[in-house]
């Protein structure tokens, strides 16, 4: 697993003629890409050398997908190479990847690299000016985080569109501003473990940075994401069990870029529309920010409502 980010190519204003210039084509890119291997300079820094950089293509003309109503032309790229210290001289192999593509007419890659991928970015597509690329926010903040947890906990995770079921199968735990905490809330659990676990989730939501999650979709079966707030997203690709890996043409490349592109072009978009979608069936005419406050409060008390239950059942019992 690595952080990914998200990237969308900017149009540039053309002076002359007041209109955005889109003149530069996806195949064009794409080969800034490929180039890298003959220009070992872009991966390099004052403390590494870098030698023998491999790209790796997936296709020799882009493909086209569909995501959900999004027909998307991409591409992949595995770039490998060694790194050798200029202090020691000792040598580390290392790579990372890039999914480009196009939906809606706009160029967007998905890279592998958190800290640092803007840096690298502007060095591979040789960028000198302002605002040639900017990374694109994945919009799922602490607030639809805890909303998930709602749905888990009350057990009702799931979402249909177009025929096809959203489930969020378990939350398996979330990060605040210190530590990790492996607190598991599951849909089919009703004992007093599932109940702490989310009244801790709950009362550290002001921390809350990063959550764990494992769904299904159609087709798509133990999808295990990592969301953090910073707009960067982890998938599992080792526990993945769906229809990437009964293709006939599947490799380790193709469960990687199939999955990511789902999960950026289709399930991410359908759980902000599911969230949406639930502030919407208020009867009240409530600000979101009013809507935010009656839910949380809502949902804490429930939750401490189910413990106070329980621990009453069981001074009964005793």
């Amino acid at each position: 697993m690595s952080n990914t980010t998200r990237w969308i190519f900017m149009e540039k204003q053309n002076t002359k003629t007041n209109e955005k210039d889109q003149n530069i084509s996806i195949e064009k890119i794409g080969a800034k890409i490929e180039e890298v291997k003959n220009n070992t300079s872009v991966l390099a820094d004052k403390q590494n050398t870098i030698s023998k950089v491999e790209v790796n293509t997936a296709f020799p003309k882009f493909k086209k997908e569909t995501f959900g109503s999004n027909q998307i032309n991409f591409n992949f790229y595995n770039i490998s190479y060694y790194r050798t210290s200029n202090i020691d001289n000792t040598s580390t192999e290392d790579n990372f990847w890039i999914i480009l593509y196009t939906l809606n007419q706009k160029k967007h890659l998905i890279i592998n690299k958190n800290s640092g991928a803007l840096t690298l970015l502007r060095k591979i597509f040789g960028f000198k000016g302002r605002n040639e690329i900017a990374q694109v926010p994945h919009g799922i903040d602490s607030r639809i985080i805890i909303w998930l947890i709602s749905m888990v906990y009350n057990s009702s995770a799931d979402y249909t569109n177009s025929d096809k079921i959203l489930s969020i199968d378990s939350i398996n735990g979330f990060k605040g501003n210190t530590e990790d905490l492996l607190n598991t809330v599951s849909a089919d659990g009703s004992g007093i473990m599932n109940i702490l676990s989310t009244l801790s989730f709950l009362l550290e939501s002001s921390s809350l940075r990063q959550i764990r999650l494992t769904l299904s979709f159609g087709e798509h079966k133990n999808l295990e994401l990592k969301i953090d707030v910073n707009n960067t997203i982890e998938s599992n690709e080792d526990k993945y069990r769906g229809i990437f890996l009964i293709d006939e043409e599947s490799t380790t490349d193709s469960v990687i870029y199939n999955q990511y592109l789902l999960i950026y072009n289709e399930i991410i978009p359908l759980i902000r529309q599911w969230f949406n979608e639930s502030q919407d069936d208020e009867e009240e005419n409530l600000t979101e920010e009013d809507w935010w406050k009656k839910f949380y409060k809502n949902f804490l008390i429930q939750v401490s409502d189910d413990l106070k239950n329980k621990v009453d059942e069981k001074r009964k019992r005793l």
